[in-house]
């Protein structure tokens, strides 16, 4: 005859079993809830990159289109400054060089804050890829149910 803390026993067991194939059940669930949610991501994602791909092509067009004309009205700006910087050291004697030293720590900064923009962003891009990259590892150590 069984005694009553055996029974117990086989009456937890078949409780764990039960609980155990119950959140495996879930787990399976959860899993298949996972790869949908990844599946209309996945496919959310094509269709706005495809909408995205005629813009992106009208950018690069204009771009091309604007990048000469910019390169001409930035010459007719220097060569009209440098011209009327020559014409006013006539009437005001000093001016060229005030110009001239303007004209090259404009010329600086301008290549300062361009290295500074270009580290900023590598600075950025080795974060977001140490953070992933973290991620990734914490989480390849977790146990799957």
């Amino acid at each position: 005859m069984a005694t009553m803390t055996s029974m117990r026993r086989v009456a937890a067991v078949g409780m764990l079993m039960f609980t155990s194939a119950v959140c495996r059940a879930d787990s399976g669930t959860t899993w298949a809830q996972i790869k949908a949610l990844d599946q209309t991501y996945k496919t959310n994602m094509q269709s706005l990159d495809a909408q995205i791909a005629p813009f992106r092509q009208q950018i690069q067009t204009a771009q091309a289109s604007i990048t000469p004309l910019q390169a001409q009205k930035d010459t007719l700006r220097s060569q009209y400054e440098d011209q009327r910087a020559a014409l006013t050291e006539q009437v005001q004697p000093g001016y060229l060089a005030a110009y001239n030293q303007e004209k090259q720590d404009l010329a600086n900064a301008k290549s300062s804050c361009q290295a500074s923009r270009e580290n900023t962003q590598q600075q950025c891009s080795s974060q977001e890829k140490q953070i992933r990259d973290q991620f990734k590892t914490t989480t390849q150590g977790l146990r799957k149910s």
